[in-house]
């Protein structure tokens, strides 16, 4: 599978979505019931959702050793108010690095891999969070790259970055992330990859 890693400036996306605070390795364990509470909430409330997909959104703690807080949510189209759980949040605006993986779950480091290789060649530093947009299911191979029996999926990882350097602004968020290694992200990035539909 070729990976390709293009810089896009994205608007925020509307989501409902329930928080989990996982230790690091421990999002398989949780995203499926946060995730049946908020599509139990959309069935309940008509008109929030039309076509939006499942967003995992996670906010990388300073340190690789602290639990990470994880929104996962489905887009919305207007904002609610929010009911047990489920609360609206949204996605960062701005400019992101974004690669699209298509095939099994337990590939989806590379993907990860590629936007931190092409962060390092191009002295881009992340913004302390990134998201992960889950497509539709298909059995149809020739969407996947795959055999039809391997759990799968297609979903875009998108890390906000800015320039080092750029400004004092950049500096200091660069200063803020601190000891946020490049090896605890891949992590994050790994963790992902266990979870099936």
């Amino acid at each position: 599978m070729s990976l390709t890693v293009s810089v896009r400036t994205v608007a925020a996306m509307r989501l409902a979505a329930v928080r989990r605070q996982v230790a690091i390795g421990g999002v398989g364990a949780v995203w499926r019931p946060a995730l049946d509470n908020v599509w139990a909430f959309l069935r309940a409330t008509p008109g929030l959702r039309t076509d939006g997909h499942n967003v995992f959104l996670y906010h990388h703690p300073a340190r690789r050793d602290l639990p990470m807080d994880v929104d996962f949510g489905v887009e919305v189209v207007r904002a609610f108010e929010p009911e047990g759980e489920v609360y609206a949040t949204e996605t960062p605006a701005g400019e992101v690095a974004v690669a699209v993986h298509a095939g099994p779950y337990d590939r989806m480091k590379d993907t990860h891999d590629a936007i931190h290789a092409w962060r390092a060649a191009n002295n881009r530093a992340f913004a302390g969070k990134s998201w992960e947009i889950y497509g539709d299911w298909s059995d149809d191979p020739a969407k996947l790259e795959r055999p039809p029996r391997e759990r799968r999926s297609v979903h875009a990882a998108r890390w906000p970055i800015v320039s080092v350097g750029e400004s004092d602004a950049s500096r200091s968020l660069l200063h803020r992330l601190g000891p946020l290694s490049q090896s605890a992200l891949y992590h994050r990035a790994a963790l992902v990859a266990g979870c099936g539909l």
